[in-house]
């Protein structure tokens, strides 16, 4: 009875996200549905489901693990994406709807204008600067995120904190509904839409403010600190107490009073699960990255999670299709070294395709090579590693040479009898790697409900 509880909670959530307008919609217009094709009353409509999905959009961020568990946290931020986009959209509407019947300029009409520039501010710096899109596939944006990223320094974690202006924006918002003549004219819609805002601003003051306090209460630690090829460097932390992760799943960590700085970003834990210490591997991709030069053992941690669903059922005898690109190996590390140390299903073929630049990236070839033979001892010819190295002549001998390519993926995977179109398939690596292999899996008959992926944050 589980899966279609879980099933009917998926469609249900986005669902009431997506209607969650109507109520206050309703608590307007109650008696009044007459007149709703009117210019104000569009311009009320607009307004209002603006507002409240940028409430929504608060919510969204502040990382609620009921969440993750039913979507994974990379599709609860794409979501939160689409939901900022919608709310944008119908602001500009209430906009101008507002300035063409109601051109007055107050307090309440500045308020909202605050507002709006924030969020258009927000908005462009998300889809230009913070997350690779279909708009980087033009040559000018790529170079000015390129720019912005890696000459001026502006990564990730810069932006994140720049990301907390959208609780300014949802203030000077929330004043701008408050002072409206329609919500002033009754204390059902002011107590409706306070409410609203309320709850919004609890769940972000939850999560900036007394989230951060409850995890330094746990007292994780830094307890090694290794330096690989490749120029990743491996954090071995001591968990919070009763800590539990199922392989594939990420987690957030800070380092709050250390020379790394008080930062926080998403590494995926590429130690297994039935170890005692956790193991992150990071390489160096943006300034976070870059500052855990700095760690020192026993330097204070903060590990907030785990959060995703990249890891493939363990009830399921299906073919799996392992792709890596470059340190998107972390995730399927934990993954097979859970497999190597339970039982693995007797009848489930598993090819990893990993994709490095050099042989000096391939620093975890050794770990992979052992947990295969490991699963291969308990189930001979389950488990086939392929490196793939760009760099000619790299002496590797079962290394494929260049690029990863829809014919490498079909004769590894055909010569071990598998039956690709019903394969799944779980991809963690670069957007251009992915953009590229993406429709070469299709053309190989895998469906695309049967392709998982983590999204290749910096690091």
């Amino acid at each position: 009875m589980r899966e279609p509880r879980f099933s009917l909670m998926r469609v249900f959530l986005p669902l009431l996200g997506i209607l969650s307008p109507l109520f206050p919609l309703y608590a307007y217009f109650r008696g009044n549905f007459y007149n709703v094709l009117e210019p104000f009353s569009l311009a009320m409509i607009f307004g209002i489901t603006a507002y409240i999905y940028f409430l929504n959009v608060l919510i969204i961020s502040t990382r609620k693990k009921f969440l993750d568990r039913y979507f994974g946290h990379d599709r609860v931020m794409q979501f939160h994406g689409y939901m900022a986009t919608a709310a944008f959209v119908f602001a500009v509407i209430h906009r101008q709807l507002k300035i063409a019947v109601f051109p007055v300029v107050n307090l309440q009409t500045r308020l909202g204008n605050a507002a709006f520039i924030i969020f258009l501010t927000l908005i462009a710096v998300t889809v230009i600067i913070m997350v690779p899109g279909l708009i980087h596939r033009f040559a000018p944006f790529a170079k000015l995120r390129n720019f912005i990223t890696r000459k001026l320094g502006l990564d990730y974690s810069i932006l994140k904190f720049f990301h907390n202006f959208l609780v300014l924006a949802v203030l000077l918002l929330s004043f701008h509904v408050f002072l409206a003549s329609s919500t002033q004219e009754s204390w059902g819609r002011i107590i409706l839409m306070a409410l609203w805002s309320l709850t919004a601003l609890v769940f972000w003051l939850d999560h900036k403010l007394f989230r951060p306090f409850r995890l330094k209460r746990m007292n994780s630690r830094v307890e090694n600190i290794n330096l690989l090829e490749g120029d990743i460097r491996e954090l071995y932390i001591r968990p919070p107490q009763n800590f539990t992760f199922t392989p594939g799943q990420f987690v957030f960590v800070g380092f709050p009073g250390s020379k790394a700085g008080n930062d926080e970003h998403p590494y995926t834990i590429s130690s297994a699960p039935g170890d005692s210490i956790l193991r992150i591997s990071a390489k160096n991709l943006g300034n976070f990255s870059n500052s855990l030069r700095f760690l020192q053992e026993n330097d204070p941690a903060l590990i907030d999670g785990p959060y995703g669903r990249f890891y493939p059922p363990r009830d399921r005898d299906e073919e799996l299709i392992f792709i890596a690109g470059g340190i998107g190996i972390t995730p399927l590390l934990s993954i097979l070294r859970d497999m190597a140390e339970s039982k693995p299903s007797r009848e489930q073929k598993i090819v990893l395709f990993w994709a490095v630049r050099s042989p000096e990236d391939l620093c975890y070839r050794e770990e992979i090579v052992e947990a295969g033979k490991k699963i291969n001892s308990m189930n001979p010819g389950m488990f086939h590693f392929v490196p793939v190295v760009q760099t000619r002549g790299s002496q590797i001998p079962e290394a494929e040479e260049g690029f990863l390519t829809q014919e490498i993926i079909r004769n590894h995977c055909e010569a071990r009898d598998m039956k690709i179109p019903h394969a799944r398939v779980y991809f963690c690596g670069p957007p251009a790697m992915r953009r590229y292999l993406f429709p070469k899996l299709h053309q190989l008959g895998i469906q695309r409900k049967h392709i998982h992926f983590e999204m290749f944050s910096l690091g």
